[in-house]
């Protein structure tokens, strides 16, 4: 078995180059035999009119053949030598996990919550300025990332002291601003793994977001109100006890029949400095 025949291909070479990761090339030789053996493949590859590990591209010197493979096509006595050239930032930058693309997705959740005001912003009550009971229900969806990120550390105690918590400023994440406590940490995570012998963690972040941020509001009632600093039965429209919670003004007294609610603002979730995570990426 003999090598007849070593042409480089006119499809080829190639190359391709993305901002901060190098230059790849690729060349293509077929290889013709003059009789089938089982070793025609590395006898393709070692051919001495084929370019050896570390050669250097032509026209770039800083890029060598880091890559050779051989396959045969669909004559038997012919196969396709593949020689892939990188530059040593190049091959770097694949070698390394920590130079991956961060990994991102945007989605919705969807939740069923009570409905408490309606699009103006009243509440939404029967025609006797009662809340109805059970109240009203209503179908939200919160907009969701989750962010994978290759990190060389995680720590489990400072992601438990962050985690359910909420924006304390304005913050921009992965190209979405938004106000503050607007944004909710529900996961960060870390997978510890290694790669080409670089040890590091997979780290996942997930964040939901609320436009009208994760305060509570709750429309101000009770059974009770406060008339002169003293805690005092509401009463109904017939003067008497009320048995069901009457409507309050934001400072405990009843409200009159024809007032606007008043609802109460609550925050409900601690805050953390969520710009510190670096996913404004």
């Amino acid at each position: 078995m003999s090598v007849i025949e070593v042409e480089e291909l006119t499809l080829g070479p190639t190359g391709n180059i993305r901002v901060g990761e190098g230059r790849r090339y690729r060349r293509l030789y077929q290889v013709r035999f003059d009789e089938w053996a089982n070793n025609m493949p590395r006898e393709a590859m070692i051919h001495e009119d084929i370019p050896g590990p570390g050669a250097s591209y032509p026209g770039d010197a800083s890029a060598t053949l880091r890559d050779l493979a051989a396959a045969q096509t669909d004559d038997a006595l012919k196969y396709i030598v593949t020689l892939d050239y990188a530059t040593p930032d190049a091959e770097d930058r694949a070698e390394n996990p920590l130079n991956d693309r961060v990994r991102k997705r945007w989605s919705f959740r969807r939740e069923t919550r009570p409905a408490a005001r309606d699009t103006d912003g009243n509440a939404i009550l029967n025609s006797a300025k009662d809340p109805f009971d059970p109240p009203r229900e209503m179908t939200v969806y919160y907009l969701e990332l989750t962010v994978v990120r290759n990190e060389a550390t995680y720590s489990p105690g400072t992601a438990n002291a962050v985690i359910n918590h909420v924006n304390d400023d304005t913050v921009t994440i992965c190209g979405l601003t938004v106000g503050a406590r607007k944004a909710l940490l529900v996961e960060w995570g870390g997978v510890y793994t290694s790669r080409n012998g670089t040890n590091y963690w997979e780290v996942t972040y997930k964040l939901t977001f609320d436009p009208d941020t994760f305060d509570a509001v709750t429309l101000d009632q009770g059974l009770d109100q406060v008339v002169g600093g003293k805690k005092l039965r509401c009463v109904d429209s017939t003067g008497a006890e009320s048995e069901i919670p009457q409507r309050l003004n934001g400072a405990g007294a009843q409200l009159p029949f024809a007032s606007a609610s008043v609802f109460l603002t609550d925050e409900i979730y601690e805050t953390a400095n969520l710009a510190a995570l670096g996913l404004d990426i």
